[in-house]
């Protein structure tokens, strides 16, 4: 494949004359193919990046990406933190342990939220049953936030 795209691509731009257009062509088809597949991967990562991670809960489900598990048979709410940097230990991302499996839930960099306040609902709402019955009411998209009369859940 190398000696193709040599052929095929760096004599015609040398200014040197090739014996035939097949070894031109082959060379220009797998230039063009790694070009293709380089442009779907900067692609994906960017949409990836560009795309902010959504975590829904309800009172009985916590549902995500990798994850759509009910509170009850989620065992723990452990973080995953693997850049250290000095003193701090910042979150990376944010998992379940549902029957002895380790799930990823969010990745830090995909959320649009600070991930350590992610974190700490995602635990309180797995700690306190009422808190996440408390997800049915009209109070509900506002007990995390802050929302309407500024109460907050401590």
């Amino acid at each position: 494949m190398g000696a193709f795209l040599v052929t095929g691509v760096v004599r015609p731009v040398s200014g040197e004359a090739t014996h035939g257009t097949g070894a031109t062509l082959a060379g220009l088809a797998v230039l063009l193919l790694l070009l293709w597949l380089f442009a779907l991967a900067t692609r994906g990562a960017l949409v990836r990046r560009r795309d902010p991670g959504q975590v829904v809960v309800t009172p009985s489900w916590l549902v995500a990406e990798r994850v759509h598990a009910q509170w009850q048979v989620i065992d723990a709410v452990p973080a995953r933190q693997e850049h250290r940097q000095g003193h701090l230990r910042p979150i990376d991302s944010a998992c379940v342990r549902v029957e002895g499996r380790t799930i990823t839930v969010y990745e830090a960099s995909q959320l649009d939220v600070e991930p350590r306040a992610a974190l700490e609902a995602l635990r309180r709402l797995h700690r306190d049953r009422a808190l996440r019955a408390q997800l049915a009411t009209d109070d509900g998209p506002t007990i995390f936030t802050g929302s309407g009369d500024d109460r907050r859940v401590t």
